[in-house]
């Protein structure tokens, strides 16, 4: 019964209140956990969205709420972490720093994607494209080499999808 009149009163609520209730939650358990916070990332990447303005320290957490799941196996949640971090990014300007967090994100998507769905997955090829892109944009040698071993160049001539049903 209590989480029915939770419900019913946080429903009743103005949506600028509520909004602005997310807001301190989620800095009063910033606060609280400090360098710990990433231990309670999924709570406050949820209270930041809720809490609309907060993007960008929404997106900043579900980062480490999807390795949390990895670290216990849930990999479907990974990916519905790191899905809603890929959408809210999309409420960003492009920037580089923007750039750089979505590369972040669509190579730990990948890695949940080949253990949810397999390599061979049309998904895991199409994340881990985007993911060789954002690395050319960014000019980064380092994630690109790591993206190509994983998924093929350009040109096709390494993995593909095709490639790892093969094997």
């Amino acid at each position: 019964m209590h989480a029915l009149y939770q419900n019913v009163v946080y429903q009743q609520m103005a949506a600028a209140r509520r909004v602005r209730l997310h807001q301190r939650i989620g800095e009063r358990l910033e606060e609280a956990y400090g360098v710990h916070a990433s231990d309670m990332a999924a709570e406050l990447a949820m209270h930041f969205e809720q809490s609309r303005d907060y993007y960008p320290r929404a997106i900043h957490y579900l980062q480490p709420a999807a390795e949390n799941a990895v670290w216990h196996h849930a990999n479907r949640e990974a990916l519905a972490h790191l899905t809603k971090g890929l959408e809210l990014l999309k409420t960003l300007p492009a920037t580089p720093a923007r750039s750089q967090q979505e590369l972040l994100l669509h190579l730990a998507l990948g890695a949940s994607l080949i253990a949810t769905k397999g390599y061979a997955a049309p998904e895991v090829e199409q994340t881990y494209t985007r993911a060789r892109h954002l690395c050319q944009y960014l000019e980064d040698p380092q994630q690109h080499r790591a993206s190509t071993f994983l998924y093929g160049d350009d040109t096709g001539s390494a993995p593909s999808s095709k490639g790892w049903a093969a094997i």
